[in-house]
């Protein structure tokens, strides 16, 4: 049985285990809170979850992760073999990792309206008597995280610009097609998901989201064939 040790918020963590349910692979979860960083660090020096054990082996990173998980269960493939589709998928995977999380992180968590619903879901797992802390440490982590990055500097309204036109380019790649790089499920897709989902979570995403038929199309189809 493989256990999943993850902080169940995290759109990194989903990722995982919404491959595990794709491919029908038994999992446990072990379930860390905000304020979880000691115990994290014990698993991964790095600090961070998802962090997969797997009997003797420890994986952790989402893409790592992910890559393992596709190794030891290659049935219902979620990587090209093509190299060049195989490529679109590492590029659209990096992209989801490292640009979007940065906007659903502002979407849900910059804006103060937003972050008062979004908190509760991230400390589901922290001590009640420690809310009061680990919420306000959150918010500051966060805005200093999207200050240095570069999307906290910018208006609400500039980033949902900057998404309308990523929304733009994902309309443009589907088109016609049911995923976004093949005719099958891939990372790409499971990657990109889980952050828009979170995204579309936020009134200020789903506006901009919601202009696509073709993508909340598409993200209803990638629900269904992972989530169900």
């Amino acid at each position: 049985m493989m256990h999943l040790h993850q902080m169940e918020d995290s759109p990194f963590c989903e990722k995982i285990r919404l491959l595990l349910q794709y491919k029908n692979l038994p999992y446990e979860t072990v379930e860390y809170g905000a304020s979880a960083i000691t115990r994290i660090r014990r698993l991964n020096p790095a600090g961070k979850v998802p962090v997969l054990i797997d009997g003797e082996q420890t994986i952790s990173d989402s893409t790592d992760i992910c890559r393992y998980i596709e190794l030891r269960c290659p049935e219902k493939s979620v990587y090209p073999d093509c190299a060049e589709r195989s490529a679109q998928v590492h590029l659209l995977e990096d992209w989801a990792d490292e640009s979007l999380y940065f906007m659903e992180m502002y979407f849900r968590f910059a804006i103060k309206a937003n972050s008062r619903k979004m908190l509760p879901l991230l400390l589901a797992h922290d001590p009640a008597w420690l809310h009061w802390l680990v919420g306000p440490l959150v918010i500051f982590g966060v805005k200093g995280i999207l200050g240095r990055q570069g999307t906290g500097r910018k208006t609400t309204e500039q980033v949902q610009n900057d998404l309308r036109i990523h929304i733009g380019a994902l309309e443009s790649m589907l088109g016609n097609q049911l995923f976004l790089t093949t005719d099958h499920l891939t990372m790409a897709d499971l990657s990109v998901y889980v952050q828009l989902k979170r995204i579309h979570q936020t009134p200020e995403g789903s506006a901009v989201i919601s202009e696509s038929l073709i993508v909340v199309n598409w993200l209803t189809r990638i629900q269904e064939l992972t989530e169900s």
